[in-house]
């Protein structure tokens, strides 16, 4: 097995030249001097993997004695901040802009100066616009995490993949709170996930 960390990568092989995405050592390629010599795997054969074995993870842990909350709101709570700080700013620029346009209406501002605050009032806006785009992909995620924690708790089976992996975001969340490092065996392609303990 390599000793460095593998990095996704796609290329177009075959007659019909089809994307196809692996995971390699960096030092794999030419660009490296092809130093390692491990194999690349194939991204879709490797992530089916760990999802399923990840599934499995979470639905031990879950279904253990006062784990669930636990689990839930440390995927909520990075999150529930950037809320907040995100909610914030946007009600900082809301004060921000109309003191600008307070200012470049007044009839003792000059023009050059009020003009200024109109371009400083416009790009706060703008500021402000992505702030609240930003705010409502985290809200869609919070609603994501809260719809997977109902199902959880309504459901007297478990949890399948795709109930728990239908959000990219979710699933990098879940691999950072579970997994420590994932080992390749480079003879026979077995997979071992070493958990956090």
């Amino acid at each position: 097995s390599c000793g460095s960390s593998m990095s996704g990568l796609s290329n177009r092989g075959g007659k019909m030249k089809t994307l196809v995405r692996t995971y390699a050592c960096p030092n794999h390629g030419v660009k490296r001097g092809k130093t390692c010599k491990t194999k690349s795997i194939n991204a879709k054969y490797l992530e089916t993997a760990i999802k399923n074995i990840l599934a499995d993870k979470v639905n031990a842990y879950l279904s253990a004695t006062n784990t669930q909350k636990s689990v839930f709101d440390l995927l909520k709570s990075s999150k529930v901040e950037e809320v907040n700080a995100t909610q914030k700013r946007i009600k900082s620029l809301d004060e921000h802009i109309r003191g600008l346009i307070d200012k470049s209406v007044n009839p003792k501002t000059s023009k050059a100066v009020a003009e200024r605050c109109e371009a400083q009032a416009d790009e706060a806006i703008e500021a402000q616009a992505q702030h609240k785009a930003k705010l409502a992909e985290l809200n869609a995620i919070l609603t994501q995490v809260n719809e997977i924690e109902t199902a959880f708790a309504n459901k007297t089976e478990s949890l399948t993949v795709d109930d728990i992996f239908h959000s990219h975001t979710i699933a990098r969340e879940l691999v950072g709170i579970f997994i420590e490092k994932i080992l390749i065996d480079d003879e026979t392609d077995d997979i071992e996930v070493i958990f956090k303990s």
